[in-house]
């Protein structure tokens, strides 16, 4: 083989691995949608409980914080965190659960923000 078509050769390969790297680093610069649920006690789980759902199977470890909320719609920012816990990774999903209930209230959980995953609130609920 000449010279000039190993060099031709090597070029080419190189642009392909540059490529082939930019796209995975592009793809892994782009945080992964969460979705939490939160669920009231019941016969199978006796604290308020629920799952966390992501593309990423890493986001499915993640701390969650229970807030209770304290106006008329979610605001993390000022919404009183009364609990924190981990969510567990299993079965396509990662579950989470607290070791005792809070007071009487409105409450919502939230996956908080990590790296490759983007935070994800649940839907509010009304806990007796």
């Amino acid at each position: 083989m000449r010279m000039g078509s190993r060099i031709s050769v090597l070029a080419a390969v190189a642009c392909s691995v540059l490529a082939i790297t930019g796209v995975a680093l592009a793809g892994a610069a782009k945080p992964a949608p969460t979705k939490v649920t939160i669920v009231p006690p019941n016969t199978k789980t006796a604290t308020l409980h629920g799952k966390v759902y992501s593309t990423n199977t890493v986001c499915w470890t993640r701390t969650i914080d229970v807030h209770q909320i304290q106006g008329p719609a979610q605001n993390p920012s000022k919404d009183k965190i009364v609990a924190t816990t981990t969510s567990k990774a299993g079965h396509g999903n990662g579950f989470w659960k607290l070791s005792s209930d809070p007071h009487p209230g409105r409450y919502y959980a939230r996956a908080t923000k990590a790296p490759g995953c983007k935070a994800g609130s649940s839907k509010l609920i009304h806990f007796q």
